[in-house]
């Protein structure tokens, strides 16, 4: 957590401590606690959410309901009467704002802050959860209120089980974490101090089978003797594996959950719009536009593109916003244009990591070689209905996908589970496959910015080679089954004459 930290002194510790370069002192009694903290950052990875590409935007000053709740739920103290809940999944699509939520809370609300770890699949440190307990063990030990409780406590833990940081996440939870807390809650009640643990982007850990394991840990913490006396905030899409792992019943009675996108109200995204418009128009430099640019219209143009996504408005103010080019001028480019490549940088890495990660998926559940199907499948979805002249196939379905992909229909469904950050699945097979968010088929159809040529000529030749390969794969199994007739005739002549 202080991993930045400088130029400041905390007084009444125990230790001198030098962290990531920048110099902490600490009144000490002899400094015996600093090889232990050595150890400790070794295996911990600086938490600063503004470290993460693209960095996080902050996209709005007015909560919406989701926001309210989750801060209503930090400032919220177990009495007699109610306990609150023990994790609180704050989840939502990509583009609405959940890390810089997350950065918000650290910022704003840092007096309820124990520990925080950010997961980013871009971090080699950060894509997995081997430097989890460490991270979380070591922001604890130089907590300027829980250090002095925490750090004699893993000082002889450490001593005692020096190997601890090779082992896994579950001993090094027992012992970093667990340990200390049940030593505390043995001599005297869990002080008033900071509890909240913050996790954000759990979807950017690279296993699957390790957020599960770690959901896991966290809901049987809530049962040890004494249970763990912290709490813990989520921030992460709602991926089919995470989903799962909620739905776990143990978590029924300690989990409260809600949808960050869902609370974000075409409103909130026109608001949004008006404020930085109206900061564009108060410039008086070269390019001033006035106060009352751009006009209604194309504050609401812009607000249904967004489809409640932050980070596309927060593109388009950036884009527009830029010194080096006039706000009408740039402003022209997006309409006319949907945007160009530099327009929409951060949306445009975002949605170019989902289907990065979509690939690699689909790759595992999907018997084929052909590295290029899941953005045949999502071209061919934003396509349909000008590429066939069948009404047939003008329905994009689970159904009709797997007919002109020659793919089973389990197939078919374990490849759209990988695309649920984008894509709406319905449950049958015959309904509408949807997009998420308009911005991703711009982001899709427009070759500047995905690569990606959609257009009708493309798609037609992109089915015409699954239809080939459709044919081919008709043709040998024909062969195949002719010759099986023709062995087994042969076979029973031979043993007849």
């Amino acid at each position: 957590m202080y991993a930045s930290a400088h130029d400041f002194q905390i007084t009444g510790g125990t230790f001198n401590h030098c962290a990531a370069g920048d110099l902490i002192t600490i009144h000490n009694s002899g400094g015996k606690f600093r090889r232990i903290l050595q150890r400790l950052c070794r295996h911990a990875v600086p938490q600063n959410s503004r470290q993460r590409f693209p960095p996080p935007g902050n996209y709005s000053s007015i909560p919406n309901p989701a926001q309210i709740a989750v801060v209503e739920w930090i400032a919220k103290e177990p009495n007699r009467n109610e306990e609150p809940a023990f994790v609180f999944w704050l989840y939502g699509a990509v583009g609405v704002g959940k890390t810089a939520f997350a950065q918000k809370i650290s910022e704003t609300w840092g007096t309820y802050l124990a520990a925080n770890f950010y997961f980013s699949q871009k971090d080699p440190v950060r894509s997995h959860i081997s430097h989890l307990i460490p991270t979380i063990a070591y922001q604890l030990a130089i907590h300027d209120e829980l250090g002095l409780l925490f750090l004699p406590m893993l000082n002889t833990i450490i001593s005692e089980k020096p190997h601890i940081f090779s082992s896994n996440l579950e001993e090094q939870y027992q012992e970093l974490l667990y340990r200390p807390c049940a030593r505390l809650l043995a001599d005297r009640p869990f002080p008033r101090f900071p509890r909240l643990v913050l996790l954000d982007a759990l979807d950017e850990c690279r296993k699957a089978s390790d957020i599960e394991k770690l959901l896991s840990l966290i809901r049987q913490s809530r049962n040890q003797i004494p249970p763990l006396p912290f709490k813990f905030l989520i921030f992460s899409r709602p991926e089919p594996h995470i989903r799962k792992a909620f739905r776990h019943p143990d978590f029924h009675s300690i989990l409260e959950s809600r949808d960050l996108g869902e609370s974000i109200s075409e409103k909130d995204i026109a608001d949004y719009f008006r404020s930085e418009f109206e900061k564009i128009g108060q410039d008086d430099g070269p390019h001033h536009v006035g106060v009352d640019w751009p006009g209604e219209a194309i504050i609401q143009e812009f607000t249904s593109r967004a489809c409640r996504q932050f980070a596309y408005a927060a593109d388009v103010i950036q884009y527009v916003g830029d010194i080096r080019g006039p706000p009408m001028e740039r402003l022209e480019t997006i309409l006319r244009n949907k945007g160009s490549k530099s327009s929409f940088l951060e949306l445009d890495l975002c949605y170019e990591k989902i289907l990065s990660d979509a690939r690699k998926e689909a790759s595992e559940v999907v018997d084929t070689d052909n590295n290029d199907l899941v953005l045949d499948v999502l071209v061919h979805l934003s396509r349909h209905s000008k590429v066939f002249h069948k009404p047939r196939y003008d329905k994009s379905n689970v159904s009709n996908v797997a007919d002109l992909f020659v793919l089973p229909k389990g197939e078919v469904w374990a490849l759209l589970s990988c695309l649920h950050s984008i894509l709406i699945v319905p449950e049958s097979e015959d309904d509408v496959i949807k997009f998420r968010h308009t911005s991703f088929e711009e982001f899709l159809t427009n070759q500047k910015r995905s690569g990606v040529d959609s257009s009708v000529e493309a798609c037609r030749e992109r089915i015409a080679f699954y239809l080939v390969k459709r044919l081919v794969h008709t043709i040998q199994n024909d062969v195949r089954q002719k010759h099986s007739i023709d062995f087994q005739g042969s076979v029973l002549n031979a043993c007849t004459s």
